[in-house]
């Protein structure tokens, strides 16, 4: 019984560590793997060969974790807020630059983010601050800028 556990176990942790060790994986490769591989389970199943069950259950929970780990690392790293503060600085460079007027070394913006803080923007021990919302749309220079996660963003700004 220990070995039916251990077999789909197997290929989700190898397949998890795969995807957060690379997380720019190409999709396309792993999505085709994991449809390869149920469908190889369901023939080896058919046909009784365990050794080929085993294997292909094995690939195809590695494909799914590699798939899954990668997503959330992803998400992790370039939270929602984070890439509609990029949108917005980027934005605003162009328009003073075509206003004439100094560029900022950094990438800077102002914005007005209207929502409900969860968690405090106090500095860390790394020097940096870490500011947590929610909010249905924030609105940001009388639009509304939409991301990955429409209800919370998460940012940490370094000092």
């Amino acid at each position: 019984m220990r070995v039916i556990a251990a077999v789909p176990a197997a290929g989700l942790l190898a397949g998890a560590a795969a995807g957060l060790f690379i997380p720019d994986v190409p999709r396309l490769p792993l999505y085709a793997f994991l449809i390869g591989g149920g469908a190889l389970a369901w023939r080896a199943w058919h046909v009784a060969d365990t050794r080929l069950l085993t294997i292909a259950v094995v690939s195809a929970f590695f494909a799914g974790a590699a798939l899954l780990s990668a997503e959330g690392w992803q998400r992790a790293w370039r939270p929602s807020l984070w890439t509609t503060f990029e949108a917005l600085a980027r934005e605003q460079r162009q328009e003073a630059e075509a206003a004439g007027r100094r560029l900022p070394l950094d990438d800077e913006a102002f914005a007005v983010v209207r929502g409900r803080l969860r968690a405090d923007a106090a500095l860390t021990a790394r020097r940096s601050a870490k500011l947590e919302i929610q909010t249905a749309a924030p609105a940001v220079s009388n639009r509304q800028f939409t991301s990955g996660m429409a209800t919370s963003g998460r940012a940490s700004f370094g000092a």
